[in-house]
């Protein structure tokens, strides 16, 4: 399998459609991830934190191809909100993000099958690759 710490790029003509989750309790991660996936052609939808996560798959489930999940966010972590998700029909392809390294964080999710991994700070090229994975891999 490739290893998910550096991916390559996405091919600079990727677009997506469909709509991703982004749930992460900083203003300025939301707001930049909204930005670049939106240029890729997605719809994008915000949570701070798991329980809005959770609440935002309930309404648009079948619309989402993918969720972005911050390891660590207040109200409910995304360790517990990835658990919660994946007793939803349809399950969501899940790329967990973290400041911690994927060594650290995986195993916080161990027998959760995460599409992939992005450690903070990560690259808009890095971002869109994983995202572009997922959904072609579906």
């Amino acid at each position: 399998p490739r290893n998910p710490k550096r991916p390559p790029p996405a091919r600079a003509d990727f677009r997506g459609k469909g709509t991703v989750l982004v749930a992460d309790d900083e203003d300025l991660v939301r707001s930049t991830a909204k930005r670049l996936i939106e240029r890729a052609g997605f719809t994008v939808l915000l949570a701070r934190n798991g329980r809005e996560a959770i609440d935002l798959y309930d309404a648009h489930a079948d619309e989402i191809v993918v969720v972005l999940l911050d390891l660590t966010m207040p109200v409910l972590g995304g360790d517990a909100a990835v658990g919660e998700l994946f007793l939803r029909t349809p399950r969501p392809r899940v790329i967990l993000t973290s400041g911690f390294t994927e060594d650290e964080a995986l195993p916080r999710v161990i027998g959760k099958d995460v599409a992939g991994f992005l450690q903070k700070p990560y690259h808009a090229g890095e971002l869109l690759a994983a995202i572009s994975r997922c959904v072609e891999s579906r």
